[in-house]
């Protein structure tokens, strides 16, 4: 998926998992409206476009989560969404701490060079990874998806490019955990809630 300043990938449970700082967080009264919803467009690497609701937001992490917009009332908007999304794969994702400052390898998705090798390493207790690409990385991969081997996502890029727009070989990961945790939870097991309300009706349904 392709954001106006950078990429997003697809997630379980129907989400789209980008960098905060992607997303018009600040200008929120020049987002696109409909009614009180507020909306960003996205273009799939199909070409096209359609509204994602915005999740969460958690803006000193940068990391952000887009959603079907309401069924009920915005019909189009979701059928959309669900007919394009529905359409990609998702990508598993790892919330999972690492041993601090020990690294380990990850391949990163770019907008221009396609995936590129990296050493990480954690390297605070709250699990902010910082990586350094086997070559140099050019600014609009924000959002993009850092993997491990086994293929699960362990966040997405957050600094990518020089400050002069020079391709740059370390860059920042923004991790999926700092969000919250039931939209976390359903990245990790989408099926989680169906099965709760399954259990609070049998559990009605329980003679006494």
């Amino acid at each position: 998926m392709q954001r106006r300043r950078g990429l997003g990938v697809v997630v379980p449970g129907r989400m789209i998992g980008t960098a905060a700082h992607v997303i018009k967080r600040h200008d929120i009264w020049r987002r696109d409206a409909i009614g009180d919803a507020h909306f960003e467009r996205v273009r799939a690497h199909s070409g096209r476009r359609f509204l994602a609701d915005v999740y969460a937001v958690e803006a000193i992490s940068d990391i952000a989560l887009l959603g079907e917009p309401d069924g009920q009332a915005f019909f189009k908007e979701h059928d959309d969404y669900q007919e394009i999304v529905d359409a990609i794969d998702p990508v598993p994702v790892c919330v999972d701490d690492f041993p601090r400052d020990e690294r380990f390898t990850v391949h990163i998705l770019t907008h221009n060079k396609g995936w590129v090798e990296a050493q990480a390493r954690q390297v605070s207790r709250h699990g902010n990874v910082i990586a350094t690409a086997a070559e140099g990385i050019d600014g609009g991969t924000s959002g993009g998806p850092v993997v491990i081997d086994d293929g699960r996502m362990i966040g997405v890029i957050s600094t990518a490019g020089g400050t002069v727009g020079e391709p740059e070989r370390e860059v920042t990961m923004a991790r999926f955990n700092m969000l919250p945790a039931p939209l976390v939870r359903t990245m990790l097991d989408p099926e989680w809630e169906v099965r709760l309300v399954r259990e609070e009706i049998e559990h009605l349904e329980r003679p006494l």
